[in-house]
């Protein structure tokens, strides 16, 4: 019984150092793999909301979230579109209403697209980093 008790008392030890160790592991890895260009990122919600938006009298547009995470070339371009979009909207390039917006709870959700980019402009997809 002793012995029992024993290797019950050692196992939260010995998983909190595993834990511990991998996390480690996992922040490292995090952080040389990932590269998040947040300003390419933002011109990219300026670029898609335009694409599949309607031009407003003002110059501005207007789509919903449906429409822009529907956009096949946006798929692809996009890693992170939630995060680009909360970024974009940090940055007052954008405005929708809610914190957050999920598929397909919010897919008629509006967006503003407040600051288009200049008439003709490409923006080129995120090119991979090797960091």
């Amino acid at each position: 019984i002793k012995r029992r008790v024993r290797a019950i008392q050692d196992r939260p030890q010995l998983h909190t150092t595993e834990h511990s160790i991998l996390s480690k592991q996992y922040s490292h890895t995090h952080t040389h793999t990932m590269s998040y260009d947040v300003e390419h990122e933002v011109k990219g919600v300026q670029y898609f909301v335009a694409k599949v938006g309607k031009k407003q009298t003002d110059g501005t547009y207007k789509c919903t979230f449906g429409e822009i995470f529907a956009d096949e070339e946006g798929e692809q371009w996009f890693e992170s579109l939630v995060g680009s979009l909360k970024a974009a909207r940090r940055a007052g390039v954008i405005k929708f209403e809610g914190q957050m917006l999920l598929m397909p709870v919010h897919k008629d959700v509006e967006i503003h697209l407040l600051k288009p980019l200049p008439e003709g402009t490409k923006v080129d997809p995120p090119k991979p980093t090797n960091k």
